[in-house]
């Protein structure tokens, strides 16, 4: 059996070009819900997949919750286990259920930059719970640059979005 499909939509990012650092909550949750064809996504379905994220870990991996300046955004990434050099600094994660290492980490620059100021792993939890809720609730999933505004907001996928969605986890993935 392959990678979950959380783990390949974050994972595929950088490798397929989308962006250098990695995928917001709202994205990786929009397109996970259109794989099981929800509509709308709520609290409880942004909940169901940071709690797999946290007792399903794939082997050999922790994911990341990290800061992206270049969206001012956090992000979601994944490193292997033993590359520390590549893992960002972090103070506070959620173990592994084995109990060997960490399965979701909070980076220090996510603490700073994003202003999380969390005292642990739970309450980054939540922050980033609510943070990801206000956005997908409003049907918006895909972070971009508004010219206008000058500034990035969240909106509908686009065509390319779309493509990545079912290039990653849409199509068969017999041959990954």
């Amino acid at each position: 059996m392959g990678a979950p499909d959380w783990f390949m939509l974050i994972e595929q990012w950088r490798r397929k070009g989308m962006g250098v650092y990695g995928i917001t909550l709202p994205f990786l949750v929009g397109a996970l819900g259109l794989k099981v064809g929800k509509q709308f996504v709520d609290k409880q379905f942004v909940k169901s997949i940071l709690g797999t994220i946290i007792s399903e870990p794939v082997e050999g991996y922790v994911t990341e919750v990290r800061w992206c300046g270049d969206i001012d955004a956090p992000v979601f990434t994944v490193s292997p286990m033993t590359d520390e050099a590549v893992r960002m600094p972090f103070d506070c994660y959620f173990p592994r259920p084995n109990g060997k290492g960490e399965s979701l980490i909070f980076s220090r620059d996510l603490q700073s930059m994003f202003g999380l100021n969390c005292q642990n792993a739970n309450d980054c939890y939540m922050k980033i719970l609510d943070y990801a809720t206000d956005i997908v609730e409003q049907g918006k999933y895909s972070r971009r640059w508004n010219n206008d505004l000058k500034s990035y907001e969240f909106g509908q996928f686009s065509q390319r979005d779309m493509e990545y969605i079912n290039s990653t986890i849409m199509q068969s993935r017999e041959h990954s």
